[in-house]
């Protein structure tokens, strides 16, 4: 039976490629040279979640005293909390250019007075590809406009709620998630990514100048999957919205608006129709009132059972009465 430490270098390497770099650390930097040798020349993915200020001191040092570990470094996660600045450490002990081969960062707990320091990084990482700081509460602008420089092509940002100038940079982008945003800012942003494969909306807001919208005919083509975890506004902005991703293949929505006429399957049926008619995953979840008159609201629901929803498309739904909501979601709801 062959020993664990005999097995080959390219055996270790394709296991290290499913850890965080930090438990490959800590498991194999003190059994022998080799390892040690090893870890230094590989890939690595770097999550500093739940750590403690020692260790992540102690960790740093390492990486910095070994400046084969930076080039070898291509995902880095830093999370700031209460009672420790990962991220402000973290750029006070590298300079970012020395990250060559860094492709992935994610940032939690980023403030303000780390932005400018985070911009020149971000001119600095010429091979990043996904950027991530999903909870910045200030206007993220000044950061949006140093990725118009960069390769940066998945993006997940805190929020759009302020005017965009974005350069044709931004059209590199293909992925993007947005915490929350308000669909003026939406339809302003579909004029600068017009490459734009997925998008995932996790609030949207209501309230937007309908007649500008009318009147704006830019268009998302490539939009394959858009998600919209909670949605806010009403049925015929959200039509206006659907027409402008008439590719779209995947769409899953949830609304608790108690709006009547989201019930209204005849409208999908005509909007999926006429404007989507590559849809093949469609996924909502729909509440109402419950003092809305009751046959109404289960004649609504099953008008959701016809051959269009089951023979056609196979979306099937079930329904829910509970204390002054009812409720309708597809099944399974993904």
């Amino acid at each position: 039976m062959m020993k664990f430490e005999f097995l080959p270098n390219e055996i270790f390497i394709e296991c290290f490629q499913y850890l965080n770099g930090l438990d490959i650390f800590h498991s194999f930097n003190q059994l022998n040279n080799r390892f040690n040798q090893l870890i230094q020349n590989i890939p690595l993915h770097l999550d500093f979640e739940n750590m403690n200020k020692t260790t992540f001191d102690r960790l740093c040092s390492k990486i910095f005293f070994n400046p084969n570990i930076k080039l070898w470094i291509i995902s880095l996660k830093l999370f700031n909390t209460a009672g420790y600045d990962q991220i402000k450490k973290f750029i006070s002990y590298f300079p970012f250019n020395r990250f060559r081969h860094l492709r992935s960062l994610t940032l939690i707990g980023l403030r303000q007075n780390h932005v400018e320091a985070i911009t020149l990084m971000l001119l600095l990482l010429t091979n990043l590809t996904y950027f991530n700081f999903p909870d910045l509460m200030k206007d993220p602008s000044e950061i949006m406009s140093a990725l118009q420089m960069s390769k940066v092509k998945i993006l997940s940002m805190p929020n759009l709620n302020f005017d965009l100038d974005f350069s044709p940079e931004m059209t590199m982008i293909t992925n993007l998630t947005i915490l929350f945003c308000y669909p003026v800012h939406l339809f302003q942003l579909f004029k600068y990514t017009p490459m734009l494969k997925y998008l995932n909306i996790e609030c949207l807001g209501n309230g937007f100048n309908t007649d500008m919208l009318v009147w704006d005919h830019s268009q998302v083509v490539y939009l394959k999957q858009l998600i919209i975890d909670e949605y806010n506004d009403t049925f015929e902005h959200l039509d206006i919205l659907l027409r402008k991703a008439s590719n779209l293949k995947i769409f899953s929505i949830i609304t608790d608006l108690y709006q009547m006429n989201m019930l209204d399957a005849d409208y999908w049926q005509c909007l999926i129709t006429c404007s989507l008619p590559h849809l093949d995953v469609f996924n909502f979840k729909f509440i109402v009132c419950f003092y809305e008159n009751y046959d109404r609201i289960m004649n609504a629901f099953q008008n959701f059972q016809t051959d269009f929803w089951h023979k056609k498309h196979h979306w099937y739904t079930m329904h829910e009465f509970h204390d002054g909501f009812a409720l309708i979601y597809t099944v399974p709801y993904v």
